[in-house]
């Protein structure tokens, strides 16, 4: 018997035509390749909370690929490759936590662990917007906001 494998990205398909979960497990694995689980779910939840605030666009996709929003996204980002062709790069088992960490967010399977976070970033950098009185959460490298 074949073990069940998540669907990946769509070689030579554009990210905004992949679809939602597809586009969330692609922007945790470029955000979160390296942190546990739950840091990747914390992830997924952030995303989730994003469209769930008017602020945003209502739709997953829309709101990964806003421009500037997840540097993973953005033109000079290395993680590109890595991102679209998950299984390429013997990251099999990480895509496979990422699309899990997609579909328990966007789904609500999981209890939202960053306590409605909207904004995130790795401890490494302090960006003009962090405020610490809007912390709800720090989860492995990442300090997590509701702004």
């Amino acid at each position: 018997m074949t073990p069940w494998r998540c669907p990946i990205p769509t070689p030579g398909l554009e990210p905004s035509d992949q679809g939602d979960l597809i586009v969330i497990a692609m922007t945790i694995l470029g955000e979160a390749e390296g942190e546990s689980s739950c840091g990747k779910l914390a992830v997924g939840w952030t995303i989730k909370n994003r469209t769930l605030d008017p602020r945003w666009p209502d739709a997953p996709t829309e709101v990964c690929l806003q421009s500037k929003q997840f540097s993973c996204w953005n033109a000079d980002s290395p993680r590109h490759i890595v991102m679209r062709m998950p299984r390429g790069h013997t990251f099999e088992p990480v895509w496979n936590e990422c699309f899990e960490a997609a579909f328990c967010s966007e789904f609500s399977i999981d209890e939202d662990i960053t306590n409605g976070a909207n904004h995130y970033h790795t401890r490494s950098v302090s960006p003009y917007w962090a405020d610490a009185d809007k912390v709800t959460a720090e989860i492995g490298d990442h300090v997590f906001y509701k702004l």
